[in-house]
């Protein structure tokens, strides 16, 4: 669709340019030694907002560009796709591509952006007391519940990784970050 083809030719741009220096519009979230994570801002077409991870190679095997070599960007990626087809709340996937420059090779997947959405750990704090925290808590366990249901174990799954908005005054939540 659409917006699938503006992130798979923002890919290709990033390809071209070797991720040397990313662009100013691009907000930079997170920027650790195996992971960045960028935010990308909507396109002027009213295209949503999305987020780029960039993995550097850790590995040597991970240098190989090769749909056949396991690499983080693409587990993620088969993950959220997974995720989504047993019907769990996750961003939607929408580009996946390898980078090679002169600091070596680098995957890139861009996610879409939901909307509104906070980590759980903020909204906890910022959230009005009772009604609205229990059901937080409710909607929490569900989630946690849903998960374990549909045999996915995320050693990572923390406060961070739940993003939580509300929907016509109900918490709405959604799981990130499955590398």
């Amino acid at each position: 669709d659409e917006v699938r083809d503006r992130y798979h030719r923002l890919v290709a741009r990033a390809v071209e340019e070797g991720l040397s220096r990313p662009p100013a519009a691009w907000e930079a979230v997170r920027i650790r030694p195996y992971r960045s994570l960028y935010r990308l801002p909507g396109g002027a077409s009213g295209s949503r907002a999305a987020f780029l991870k960039i993995f550097p190679a850790r590995y040597p095997f991970e240098r190989i560009v090769s749909p056949r070599i396991p690499c983080a960007a693409r587990t993620e990626w088969r993950v959220l796709a997974t995720l989504a087809r047993a019907g769990l709340p996750v961003p939607r996937p929408l580009a996946l591509g390898a980078v090679r420059d002169a600091s070596g090779v680098r995957r890139v997947l861009v996610i879409e952006e939901i909307e509104g959405a906070v980590p759980l750990r903020e909204a906890w704090r910022t959230i009005p007391p009772p009604p609205l925290k229990r059901a937080l808590f409710r909607e929490t366990g569900r989630l946690v519940g849903r998960l374990q249901m549909a045999g996915y174990h995320n050693p990572d799954l923390h406060p961070d990784n739940i993003l939580f908005r509300l929907r016509e005054g109900r918490p709405e939540l959604f799981i990130v970050d499955h590398h």
